[in-house]
Order: structure tokens, then C-alpha cells, then sequence
């Protein structure tokens, strides 16, 4: 089964994080990630579909968390779903989501927040990645 955006009820793209997701990926990861269409979706579609895909399919999803999710859609492409509620009421976590998702990006097809996506986190913070989210 692939995964699409049309598989999450209530999935909207945003113009406003993908703007955000563009310009990380040309600061803090040089142009390098590859091009991934960012959406919202309610929390709780994210996390229940993103935990049951990554269980029974760890090839499509690159990580399921509480606030967002990163995999392939059917064509191939990379998505980024992080949750709506919370974008409306704290984008400072929505934006912190997304750079998390761009490290598994970056770093695919490692997996996991061990020593390497450690190492990625303080490598962007100290270019500024969250200077402006803290």
C-alpha cells in the first residue's frame, strides 16, 4: 500500500510551511533535501496512521511521531504532515516539527534519533535553525 495525502481525512496542503520548508532546506541544509509537499492534517489522523503504516510497512514511512510525519506518497515524492492544531496555536512547534522531518530527510535512509540525527540537530541549531523557535 502507498501512502498519499488523500489516505489522512482532512489532509490540506500548506502554503505557509512549505514556504517555511523551502527556505530550511536552502539555510540550514544547502539546497541538498529533496523536494517534499508539506500538508496538515488533525493530530490524531497523523498519529494513528503514521504508527499503524511505520508498523506494517517501515518502507513508507521514514517517521511517525505526535506532531508530524515524513514518507513517500504513491508517485514516489516526499510528504510532510505535521498537525493543524497545533500550527494554529503554536507554529513555533509546527516549525520545529517540520526541521526535525527535514533531518530524517536528510539523513535518509538512516532511521531512528540516535547519534547521527543528534549530531544533525546540533549542526542546524548552531547555523541558527531555532534561534528564532525558543
Amino acid at each position: 500500500m502507498d501512502v498519499s495525502s488523500r489516505d489522512i481525512r482532512g489532509c490540506r496542503y500548506s502554503a505557509r510551511y512549505q514556504k517555511f520548508y523551502n527556505r530550511a532546506n536552502i539555510l540550514y541544509f544547502d539546497g541538498r533535501l529533496p523536494p517534499a509537499t508539506i500538508y496538515t492534517a488533525p493530530l490524531l489522523r497523523i498519529t494513528a496512521h503514521g504508527q499503524k503504516e511505520v508498523e506494517t510497512n517501515e518502507s513508507l514511512w521514514l517517521d511517525a511521531g505526535e506532531y508530524g510525519i515524513v514518507g513517500q506518497d504513491d508517485n514516489g515524492g516526499w510528504i510532510v504532515i505535521v498537525d493543524r492544531s497545533t500550527g494554529i496555536y503554536h507554529s513555533i512547534l509546527t516549525k520545529q516539527t517540520i526541521l526535525h522531518e527535514c533531518i530524517h530527510l536528510d539523513i535518509h535512509p538512516y532511521r531512528g534519533h540516535g547519534i547521527k540525527f543528534k549530531k544533525e540537530i546540533r549542526r542546524i541549531a548552531a547555523l541558527g535553525a531555532f534561534d528564532t523557535l525558543i
